[in-house]
């Protein structure tokens, strides 16, 4: 079929750039998950300006390009259309670079709040109309055809992104170390986990060596409700891989306020247990563990998961359970301590 030489389809052109802009961003999600190991389910707001900023800017790089090679863009093949000179010759980069600053500023508003739409719905507009947008006065914006199996193609590509989107962002609950695991995999887990749920250890991490290590501190201020000291780990070995993980901690008799135990012992769980189950990205470890641990603060349990005999046991007087997670001293008592013993054991 003989190419149309100026594609007014603004619903087309629209899907053809949001195909590609989904496309930018999930590149860059799978960067900050599979080589950075940020968790991209739970970005802050500073986080994700900065994902569109990049996004952007992958758009601003990457599109000249493709159009300088190919004279279209992903989004825009699968849906029949394609840039090019007016002689027929593929743009330059160069050339492709000034369109695309347009487009960015006439066209999408500099993705500014409100003005985006604004500038989105001024060039629906005018493409309704049959006007040659500003962007496209030096170029043939053509389209091959309009079968419907571009749309079918476009539906079932563009749910196969978003799916591998899903997929990374549940590989992440993946530890960094699988199987039997030595002190440093362990550790590295460990580390892994907390800073994947955003746990902050009194400003602290495992070293290679189990121990806890002070993090470099820039004058920031933590305020801390509850005492909550990090536990010292012992571990049982056999041929240099772990067999059991346990400690025990003990408050100082007069102690107004004791902070619970479950983020540490729930970080430990997954680190240890998370590391033995080959399933995690489907299965419902992960909550079951939470629910475990943290449905009943400061009451005893004891599970098996993966083949891991998790325990944690409690014993103190002289406090009662206050809110989230928090013992505070009873009036008048008389004597009061407190202690938690956990283990994580393979059976």
């Amino acid at each position: 079929m003989e190419e149309e030489q100026q594609a007014f389809y603004p619903g087309r052109r629209f899907f053809a750039r949001m195909f590609d802009l989904t496309l930018y961003s999930t590149l860059w999600s799978m960067i900050l998950a599979l080589g950075f190991r940020i968790n991209i389910s739970k970005r802050s707001s500073g986080g994700e300006f900065l994902d569109l900023v990049v996004t952007m800017v992958l758009m601003l790089a990457l599109e000249p390009l493709l159009l300088q090679l190919f004279a279209t863009t992903p989004g825009k093949a699968i849906l029949g259309l394609r840039l090019t000179q007016k002689n027929g010759e593929k743009l330059s980069y160069a050339h492709a670079v000034e369109r695309m600053w347009k487009v960015f500023g006439s066209g999408m508003g500099y993705h500014i709040p409100i003005y985006n739409l604004i500038r989105l719905w001024k060039s629906y507009k005018l493409c309704a109309q049959k006007i040659i947008l500003p962007w496209d006065e030096e170029v043939a914006y053509t389209i091959k055809d309009r079968k419907t199996y571009r749309t079918i193609l476009w539906i079932a590509l563009y749910a196969g992104i978003i799916a591998g989107l899903f997929l990374t962002m549940l590989s992440q609950l993946i530890a960094p170390n699988t199987g039997a695991l030595t002190i440093k995999e362990f550790a590295e887990n460990h580390n892994y986990y907390a800073a994947y749920y955003g746990i902050d250890f009194d400003n602290s991490f495992l070293d290679e060596n189990g121990k806890w290590t002070k993090k470099q501190s820039y004058g920031s201020v933590e305020i801390q409700i509850g005492h909550t000291q990090n536990p010292e780990y012992h571990f049982e070995l056999r041929e240099g891989k772990i067999t059991q993980v346990s400690y025990s901690v003990s408050q100082t008799p007069g102690e107004q306020w004791i902070g619970g135990y479950t983020n540490h012992m729930i970080i430990d769980t997954l680190a240890f247990v998370g590391a033995l189950n080959d399933e995690i990205m489907f299965s419902k470890v992960t909550q079951r563990i939470v629910t475990h641990i943290h449905q009943n603060p400061f009451e005893d349990f004891s599970f098996v998961e993966s083949g891991v005999r998790v325990t944690g046991d409690y014993e103190y007087k002289g406090y009662e359970y206050a809110f989230d997670n928090l013992l505070v001293l009873e009036e008048e008592a008389d004597e009061n301590y407190f202690e938690l013993n956990f283990s994580m054991k393979i059976e």
